[in-house]
């Protein structure tokens, strides 16, 4: 989610970032307000949808059999479930917190968090590991075109964790590796 939900990269992005005591806490940063605009028009889309079939799905409940009570909730749970879903996305917050020689990820939901992974580690500086990945040649990186350089497809970059067993456990991704460069510096400095 790192290619969405940037995590902070510098100690002056105070809002995002959190130092108490020997406690450092990045919080990815929410979607921009355009998908605010996405999820109402979605969201409209779907009340209309709703209010043009509602006589038909009022007239399938009272005829009903199995095949029609399935296809009727089954309409209803998508009608509900796409914009939950939207909504959900729009309050889904990364936390990436040190404290001491524990790293957690916290993936937060409306603002509780539900899930959690915890490790130690014992050198930073070893076991943060930038990989690369993912990188697919588009039009303008194959014409080689000065005028075409904003638009070249450079792939995205992966910062992991390697823990004491030897498993990767991937911390953020990003399509700049600087940034992840930079997570990397914050984490080791404190």
């Amino acid at each position: 989610m790192g290619l969405m939900y940037m995590l902070p990269v510098s100690k002056e992005e105070t809002d995002r970032l959190e130092i108490n005591n020997n406690r450092l806490i990045l919080k990815s940063y929410g979607l921009p307000l355009v998908f605010w605009g996405y999820f109402l028009a979605i969201t409209s889309i779907i009340g209309v949808m709703y209010i043009i079939i509602k006589g038909p799905l009022n007239l399938l409940a009272k005829n009903a059999n199995l095949v029609d009570f399935v296809l009727l909730y089954s309409v209803y749970f998508i009608m509900i479930f796409i914009p939950l879903f939207i909504l959900t996305a729009l309050f889904y917050e990364k936390w990436l917190i040190k404290d001491g020689n524990k790293i957690t990820i916290c993936h937060r939901f409306f603002f509780l968090p539900l899930f959690k992974k915890s490790m130690t580690q014992c050198d930073l500086e070893t076991q943060l590991v930038i990989e690369h990945l993912l990188d697919s040649p588009n039009i303008a990186k194959m014409k080689q075109s000065p005028d075409l350089k904003g638009f070249e497809n450079r792939g995205y970059y992966q910062l992991f964790l390697n823990n004491e067993n030897g498993k990767k456990i991937l911390l953020d991704r990003h399509s700049r590796k600087s940034d992840l460069i930079k997570i990397k510096q914050l984490l080791t400095q404190f």
